[in-house]
């Protein structure tokens, strides 16, 4: 548990889930690297973007999604337990992250930024 980290690939690889907020650079990487994952958006996040971020993945799923406001030890861990034991829940989300093709983190973020110079 950290707030960053740097070796994020090694850390991927070793990764049987991943609890994490939903910004685009996250959850373009939990979809690349087709992680099984608990998102907690950021509720304060400009526009709430970080809840479309992972509803993204939830409509599809191809994730767990529980709100901030939402969020408890209990809901948390039952959820966990769900994603670690149930083999089936599991593999129904990794075939889920197969299916969302070709996300790559760069050509997201290029976009949200030709958006933003476009805005000024």
């Amino acid at each position: 548990i950290s707030d960053f980290f740097i070796d994020m690939d090694q850390l991927y690889n070793l990764s049987d889930c991943i609890i994490a907020r939903s910004g685009a650079s996250s959850v373009a990487e939990i979809a690349y690297n087709k992680i099984p994952a608990i998102l907690i958006p950021y509720k304060l996040a400009k526009d709430n973007h970080q809840y479309f971020n992972a509803k993204y993945l939830f409509d599809s799923e191809a994730a767990m999604l529980i709100n901030e406001e939402d969020l408890t030890i209990d809901n948390l861990s039952d959820k966990l337990e769900l994603l670690l034991e149930d083999g089936k829940m599991r593999q129904k989300i990794q075939n889920n992250l197969q299916k969302i093709d070709n996300i790559d983190a760069a050509q997201i973020i290029e976009s949200k930024l030709i958006k933003l110079q476009l805005k000024h």
